[in-house]
C-alpha cells in the first residue's frame, strides 16, 4: 500500500520539476508518470491546487488523504504509476 503524504510530497516536487528541471532524465519521467496517474484517478485539482500556491502543509494533507482512499479503494492504483 502507498503512503498518501509521501505520494503527495512527490506530485508537490513533480509540479515545482515542470519549472525547475534539475532532475534527471529518469526521476523526471518517474514523476510525470506519477503526475499522469495521480490525475486519471482523483482528477486535475490535486495539481491545482500545488500549482495555486506553494505547497502548504494543510494541502499535502488533503491530497494524501484523498490518495490514501484511492489506494485503498483501488487495488490496482499502487501498482499503476511504478
Amino acid at each position: 500500500m502507498i503512503d498518501g503524504s509521501v505520494m503527495a510530497a512527490y506530485l508537490a516536487a513533480t509540479v515545482v520539476s515542470n519549472t525547475d528541471r534539475r532532475l534527471t532524465p529518469a526521476m523526471s519521467t518517474a514523476l510525470d508518470r506519477l503526475r499522469i496517474c495521480v490525475t486519471a484517478k482523483l482528477g486535475a485539482w490535486p495539481v491545482a491546487e500545488l500549482l495555486s500556491q506553494p505547497p502548504r502543509p494543510a494541502a499535502l494533507e488533503v491530497i494524501g488523504s484523498a490518495l490514501d482512499v484511492a489506494a485503498r479503494d483501488d487495488d490496482e492504483f499502487d501498482a499503476s504509476w511504478a
